[in-house]
């Protein structure tokens, strides 16, 4: 839910990715890698399809992780 908070699709939680937007789909597939809880993660292109705002909230999101977490991002 953290995570789904972060990333704005607290009201997409329950429907199917086939019916949201390409970009709370990239943020989903997103959301997805960051459950597996790894240090490293090598993402490619994560703000593809996402507007100004969604922009912003995946690189403050990926930033957090690096200076609150540890986790080292690619």
């Amino acid at each position: 839910m953290e995570l789904l908070e972060q990333l704005n699709l607290i009201s997409q939680r329950d429907a199917w990715p086939m019916h949201i937007s390409a970009g709370q789909r990239q943020r989903l597939a997103l959301a997805r890698s960051l459950l597996a809880d790894n240090r490293l993660i090598f993402l490619d292109e994560p703000t593809n399809k996402l507007d100004a705002e969604g922009i912003r909230s995946v690189r403050d999101l990926i930033r957090d992780l690096n200076t609150h977490h540890g986790v080292s991002v690619v």
